[in-house]
């Protein structure tokens, strides 16, 4: 299945029109924080696809959606084109509807106990986007010590985020805080190539990232960080 035959099977499906289409990702509008949607992904076998629900946050900056949870059909997570209702499957993902603030906590729950630097800075932020500034500064500053031990680009680059969010928590700029999160979200909508509302990109001008790798393959459940 290719993403034109893709997007005819989703489009029949869809609860309304406030859904817009990627390649092989369909996803919910507006686009807030946090991603929502349902992504298509080829297998070896051209007779099945995999299926995943897409729940990414996007204010930390990024060029991938690295977050999904795949969707089973009758024999598994590669969902046949022949034996499978495709359609319900996609159906049954639209229609689950979705809610941020819960997503927040999920991500929060994810990363409160675990050695993954990236989920650990998520959870930092979801905390500061909850309204919890005191737990989130206080998660952020152990994450920031943690990554000055590493010596990668990666790990730098998280240092530096974290130490900016940190910097105006401790300045008493909670507001400030937030509103560099929206413009990392920003950064991450412009970079994926995807609209905020119908007709209406991520605003221009905005800085880019060092690597344009499109869109990325998404990981096969949330754990997978």
């Amino acid at each position: 299945m290719d993403a034109v035959e893709w997007e005819a099977v989703v489009r029949g499906v869809l609860p309304g029109p406030a859904w817009a289409f990627r390649g092989s990702l369909c996803y919910s509008l507006p686009v807030g924080r946090v991603l929502f949607g349902v992504r298509m992904e080829a297998t070896h076998d051209p007779e099945t696809i995999r299926i995943a629900r897409v729940s990414s946050p996007l204010f930390v900056p990024t060029d991938r959606i690295d977050r999904g949870m795949l969707v089973t059909g009758a024999t598994g997570e590669d969902i046949s084109l022949i034996s499978d209702d495709v359609r319900a499957i996609v159906r049954s993902v639209v229609t689950i509807g979705y809610d941020e603030r819960e997503e927040l906590e999920t991500l929060i729950s994810e990363g409160l106990d675990t050695r993954s630097l990236e989920r650990a800075e998520i959870a930092g932020y979801a905390l500061l986007l909850s309204g919890d500034a005191p737990s989130a500064l206080r998660i952020l500053h152990r994450v920031g010590e943690r990554a000055a031990d590493d010596a990668g680009p990666a790990e730098l680059a998280l240092w530096t985020r974290v130490g900016a969010i940190c910097d105006l928590l401790r300045a008493g700029g909670f507001a400030a805080a937030r509103e560099q999160l929206e413009r990392w979200t920003d950064v991450s909508v412009h970079e994926l190539g995807l609209v905020r509302v119908h007709g209406v990109a991520g605003r221009a001008g905005l800085p880019t990232m060092r690597s344009r790798r499109g869109i990325g393959s998404l990981r096969p459940s949330r754990g997978s960080r």
